[in-house]
C-alpha cells in the first residue's frame, strides 16, 4: 500500500531546504512524556535563539503543536516542573 503524500495531511514541503530540530534521545525515548509534551519541546527548540530563549506566545505555540491553549499551558507547566524548559 503506497504512503499518502504529505499534501494529504495539509503539509506542503518548503521550496528550499529547511532546518531541523535536534531532540535529545532521552526525550524521544522517555515513556513518561506525552506526545504533546515532546512536540511542545521540539517547537520551543525550533524557536530558540543562540542563547536558548524562545519568544513565542502561547496561542502560536498551541496552534503549531495542534492543541488548545489551555492544554498547551498545562503541558508547558509540566515541562517546567520536569526541568526540560525554564
Amino acid at each position: 500500500m503506497p504512503s499518502p503524500s504529505p499534501r494529504a495531511f495539509g503539509y506542503t514541503p518548503p521550496a528550499q531546504p529547511d532546518f531541523f530540530v535536534q531532540t535529545p534521545v532521552s526525550v524521544v525515548r522517555c515513556r513518561t512524556l506525552t506526545p504533546i509534551q515532546k512536540t511542545t519541546y521540539d517547537v520551543l527548540r525550533s524557536y530558540a535563539d543562540a542563547e536558548g530563549y524562545a519568544y513565542l506566545g502561547q496561542t502560536r505555540l498551541a496552534a503549531e503543536v495542534g492543541c488548545s491553549e489551555r492544554t498547551e499551558g498545562q503541558e508547558v507547566t509540566n515541562l517546567v516542573a520536569g526541568g526540560l524548559v525554564t
